[in-house]
């Protein structure tokens, strides 16, 4: 008994030292943008602000760029989640429902795609962005974000679709529904937990995606926030509190969603249940 609870204490701390190692950097994040320049500059570390201000949030969203390109990051993940999650819908169905000649090779062929590391890619893409005139255009963010991210959104709602039993698909198609019927109305309700986890993926990855916003878009008006965020650390001067500021609000999307499509998933999770 005794040891139980040792165990369980030991269980509890280091939870809690690994909660506050993970998440310490991030309040750290926050409680500076909320500090005067003054007290950050004065190498003061306390942890609760002695003066609190909004300066630093005034200055990114209204004497920067920071709303313009925040509003292009939106875009580039909202339209780049849209249309990878219809893909891998249409694509992992193809996989788990249908026998046909050379599925086995389509398979493999986007398995093998899908591992090259997107470093190697950027030359190669860089050239053929350039020569359909698609560099500082938001869909060439778009078309890569979908290139790279829909593979594991196939697999993984693959995994969902073969779970189903097929006697519900059966069913449907001898009461005359079509494949798309069979889709949108009996597989996907109850897929919810794997598009949502699909869904919320590819959202984080494109919104957060450096190097190939760095090497497609040079244009400043139509930069996304995290690139547009490094162009404020200069050589010789770095705005604490406009970076500190930048970074919570970067963050703040991500929150959003989650705060969304969490209570999507654990609805997912309960409903969509074989009825008898």
């Amino acid at each position: 008994m005794r040891k139980s609870i040792g165990f369980r204490a030991v269980q509890i701390i280091g939870l809690v030292l690994l909660f506050f190692i993970i998440l310490f950097p991030f309040y750290w994040i926050a409680v500076s943008s909320f500090k005067p320049t003054a007290e950050l500059l004065s190498g003061d570390a306390s942890l609760i602000p002695k003066t609190f201000t909004l300066d630093h949030y005034k200055y990114v969203l209204f004497e920067t760029n920071y709303a313009k390109t925040m509003l292009n990051s939106l875009i580039v993940a909202g339209v780049s989640t849209l249309i990878g999650v219809v893909l891998a819908l249409i694509t992992a169905f193809s996989f788990s429902d249908f026998v046909y000649r050379g599925k086995a090779v389509a398979e493999w062929a986007l398995w093998l795609a899908s591992m090259f590391p997107g470093v190697l890619l950027m030359i190669p893409t860089y050239i053929l962005m350039a020569k359909y005139k698609l560099i500082n255009s938001l869909w060439s963010l778009i078309i890569i974000y979908i290139t790279l991210y829909v593979p594991f959104g196939v697999f993984t709602m693959k995994n969902f679709f073969v779970s189903i039993p097929k006697a519900m698909r059966e069913a449907a198609y001898i009461d005359g529904a079509s494949k798309m019927q069979v889709l949108f109305k009996i597989i996907v309700p109850i897929s919810v937990p794997g598009i949502v986890t699909v869904s919320a993926w590819m959202f984080i990855l494109s919104w957060s995606e450096y190097l190939f916003g760095l090497i497609l878009i040079n244009d400043p008006a139509k930069k996304t926030v995290v690139v547009s965020i490094a162009d404020w650390m200069a050589q010789y001067d770095l705005n604490w509190g406009a970076l500190t500021a930048g970074s919570v609000l970067i963050v703040l999307p991500i929150i959003i969603l989650f705060a969304f499509l969490g209570r999507g998933f654990i609805k997912g999770l309960t409903s969509g249940a074989v009825k008898g």
